[in-house]
């Protein structure tokens, strides 16, 4: 039944899972419905104690807001709590594009709602249900809900677009919470970490597999390739013996180190001096390079 009601007696659907509203996109709507107003069943919901709570049409209620209005028409029908969850879900996921997390939120709230009804309805025909009632494959169900046990600091990558659900989800199995961040600070892509993940996984010693997954959540090895080639430098490595003089040995390269730092800081007031003759400067920078490349394997 369409009801003509007051702005202000409009409440937001108590299962509404968008925490954000795009300003320019309110305005948008505003211009819209100004030009050619509302269409019917444009905004949905039902009465209680009193008041509209909103199923759907929560932006085109914000865009009637700055317009203004005093009343709008609303589609006012019966709706339980799951119908209440479930048409707001379906009108945003299909229409109105949700980011990931809200998503993910709205479908855990409808997962939980449907639990507490009947729980003891197994979980795999819980998500199915849910998958049939709103229209998405079984898969991107528990996807949705994996991401809903993130933690709020990585739900904020996700819902400021630094990282894409599918790609926060590839990091975390690869390496928990730690490798979601270190996905978007080296901005590793989906495939990139997919490839690292298959070769971390065909490493055969546990033990190397996870000195080399320590070295990818410290953005030290970002490429499948870089991966193999350290698992294969560690597992070189493994198959030498010990010197019986090590600490002689590291003492004797410590000191080395240490004079070659004091060697290049008294290089340091002529680099300006250096760039004057180009091809001495490339030929001094390369090397500067390669060595800084071999010292990174110590570190």
């Amino acid at each position: 039944m369409i009801k003509n009601v007051a702005v202000k007696d409009i409440k937001p659907n108590p299962f509404q899972h968008r925490s954000v509203m795009n300003k320019e996109t309110i305005l948008q709507f505003a211009k819209e419905i100004e030009d050619v107003g509302l269409w019917a069943g444009a905004l949905r919901g039902r009465e209680k104690n009193g008041s509209i709570e909103l199923c759907f049409g929560h932006r085109r209620l914000e865009a009637i807001k700055h317009l203004k209005w005093p009343t709008v028409d609303v589609d006012v029908i019966e709706l339980d709590d799951e119908q209440m969850i479930t048409q707001s879900l379906i009108e945003n996921l299909q229409r109105e594009g949700l980011n990931d997390v809200d998503k993910s939120d709205g479908i855990r709230a409808l997962f939980n709602h449907i639990s507490k009804i009947d729980p003891k309805l197994p979980q795999a025909r819980l998500v199915s249900q849910i998958a049939q009632s709103i229209g998405f494959s079984e898969r991107r169900i528990g996807e949705w809900l994996q991401l809903s046990d993130f933690k709020e600091s990585e739900k904020k990558l996700l819902r400021t677009g630094q990282i894409s659900g599918k790609t926060a989800l590839a990091a975390d199995r690869l390496g928990g919470s730690e490798m979601v961040h270190a996905a978007v600070a080296e901005e590793l892509s989906l495939h990139a970490i997919e490839e690292i993940n298959s070769e971390l996984n065909s490493i055969q010693s546990p033990s190397i597999k996870e000195k080399v997954r320590a070295k990818v959540l410290r953005g030290k090895l970002k490429t499948a390739q870089a991966v193999k080639e350290d698992a294969r430098k560690i597992k070189a490595r493994g198959t030498k013996d010990q010197p019986p003089d090590l600490i002689v040995f590291v003492s004797m390269w410590t000191d080395s180190f240490e004079k070659w730092t004091l060697k290049l800081n008294e290089v340091e007031p002529y680099i300006e001096y250096i760039d004057r003759v180009p091809a001495i400067a490339k030929k001094f920078r390369e090397a500067v390079r390669q060595l800084i490349r071999a010292l990174e394997k110590f570190v």
